[in-house]
């Protein structure tokens, strides 16, 4: 029967957020470690041919830690922590064709989805990908796709699963550990102690016209400044809005921040109201003052101003659905004190954030999630959460 399929006219693409829920419900009945969701971020796969569905695949951030690949890879816990997010983990492999029906046809999908995996991963993430690696049972299978298309067995895991952030529930149950290099010397860019450019986030460009950036700063402006008058050139709400710009264009961090402050242009400038010098020159604020205002501005004022801003930039249409989740977030910022909790609310569709709400009162999250939809008009939406929230909310308003 597998004369009838063509593996060269077989695709691989990731599935699109109508048919997640199709992905999710066959891997979960047909796998056999199931599927309840990805630990930390992931992409979903399916190969397909003339509309048929013929495998599934799902990959997802790399482990915390295992002896066979730290050890073929001879990275320090220094380059470890930091590069952990560059290897993606082969979680869940499912043909959904008959034994035999199809030959060859694991091999060619990953294949085909090696090929393509880390410029995935960077449209989706942000970052490109260096290393692949999955685990086998070997109780169940020998591996036969992955030895196939050239992975390197690394060895055998020790038998432990995570537990409480350690590794130290014990199953005995020994898997063998397969790596592919996505790129070539992957391993030793990996180990060495200078980063890659090119792992760096993937530039944005973000367009704002002039009445954007006016409305942006005019509603900074309502922000109390922290800093003396004395010797100050730069006022508050134009770096912040130069922060707010950076980060939109997925500048993460002060250094980053400086650097697109750096490239922005005199026009730009102007309209966001910076300081100019004796030589007529408008002047971007540098890495030091930048640093200060992120490190001293009260969050929760500037998300709720932020908040303001982005509401009135949406395209106005019937919010169908919305995700929410919180973190608890420590030491990020002086006002933070000991810590406080973080919640966000962004649409399913296209991943834009409708709302931010901080909060350090008692309550944690949930405290943090209420407050947040206090502020937000939720009615008609279909909001998804964490079952942490189904208890009962201290609202101070009947949501309908």
């Amino acid at each position: 029967m597998d004369a009838k399929i063509n593996l060269k006219l077989v695709t691989v693409r990731l599935v699109k957020s109508s048919e997640r829920r199709r992905w999710d419900s066959l891997m979960d009945q047909n796998h056999r470690l199931g599927f309840k969701g990805f630990a930390g971020r992931g992409l979903r796969y399916v190969a397909e041919y003339r509309g048929r569905w013929l495998a599934l695949a799902g990959w997802q951030s790399g482990v915390f830690q295992c002896r066979p690949r730290d050890k073929w890879l001879g990275w320090k816990k220094r380059e470890q922590f930091r590069r952990l997010h560059l290897i993606a983990n082969n979680t869940r492999f499912l043909l959904l064709t008959e034994r035999g029906e199809v030959r060859n046809l694991g091999s060619c999908v990953m294949a085909k989805m090696l090929r393509r995996l880390s410029a995935d991963w960077q449209r989706t993430w942000g970052h490109p990908l260096e290393l692949a690696e999955t685990f086998v049972d070997p109780r169940h299978f020998a591996g036969t796709i992955y030895r196939a298309g050239n992975w390197r067995a690394a060895g055998q895991s020790q038998g432990y699963a995570r537990s409480n952030g350690r590794y130290t529930a014990r199953h005995n149950i020994k898997k063998e550990m397969y790596l592919y290099p996505l790129r070539p010397q992957a391993g030793s860019r990996l180990r060495d102690r200078k980063d890659d450019p090119s792992w760096g986030p993937q530039v944005q460009r973000v367009e704002t016209s002039p009445k954007q950036l006016k409305s942006l700063v005019q509603l900074l402006a309502e922000m109390a400044d922290f800093r003396r008058a004395q010797g100050r050139k730069h006022r508050l709400e134009m770096v912040l809005a130069i922060c707010i710009l950076a980060r939109l264009a997925g500048k993460v961090g002060p250094l980053a921040t400086s650097r697109y402050a750096q490239k922005i242009t005199q026009n730009q400038l102007q309209t966001l109201g910076a300081w100019r010098n004796a030589k007529d020159r408008y002047v971007a604020p540098s890495l030091a003052t930048i640093h200060r205002v992120m490190t001293e501005t009260d969050p929760e004022a500037l998300q709720t101003v932020t908040h303001r801003w982005v509401t009135a930039q949406l395209t106005r249409q019937p919010l169908e659905a919305l995700a929410a989740d919180g973190k608890r977030i420590n030491g990020a910022n002086r006002n933070s004190k000991d810590h406080f909790e973080t919640v966000i609310l962004v649409r399913h569709q296209d991943a834009v954030p409708i709302a931010v709400r901080s909060c350090r009162d008692q309550g944690g999250e949930q405290a943090a999630m209420a407050a947040l939809l206090e502020d937000v008009d939720i009615r008609g939406a279909i909001i998804t959460i964490d079952a942490l929230h189904t208890q009962q909310f201290p609202l101070k308003k009947k949501i309908q």
